[in-house]
């Protein structure tokens, strides 16, 4: 039971914009179709699907990331070469001496505070 709820917990909502995302396009579709003027929820909800996925998700794929950085990383050869790759990344402004002591702390033991 509580997989089947962390399942729903992450899958729920891309499920429930996808499903908003097709109504509001068969809907808009289907009145045009009809020579009628769609709900203005309708055209709303396609107006915010098409500018995510032409401007926000490629921004949200790459954020953190420079122009003409290269994210590869090792082990990257191995990866399913049409799948979705993510590169976030992070600038911390202190040497990697003061960073990596805090980090392997926080993975080691996470409950424990800085």
């Amino acid at each position: 039971m509580r997989a089947a709820r962390n399942a729903l917990i992450i899958i729920g909502g891309p499920l429930l914009l996808l499903a908003s995302s097709i109504s509001s396009l068969v809907i808009t579709v289907r009145s045009l179709s009809r020579r009628r003027s769609p709900h203005p929820f309708a055209v709303a909800g396609v107006t915010l699907t098409v500018l995510y996925a032409a401007a926000i998700r490629p921004w949200h794929l790459s954020w953190g990331r420079r122009r003409g950085e290269d994210p590869s990383l090792p082990g990257d050869e191995v990866l399913v070469a049409h799948g979705t790759r993510i590169w976030h990344s992070v600038d911390i402004d202190a040497p990697a001496g003061e960073v990596w002591p805090l980090s392997l702390i926080h993975i080691s033991e996470p409950t424990r505070p800085y």
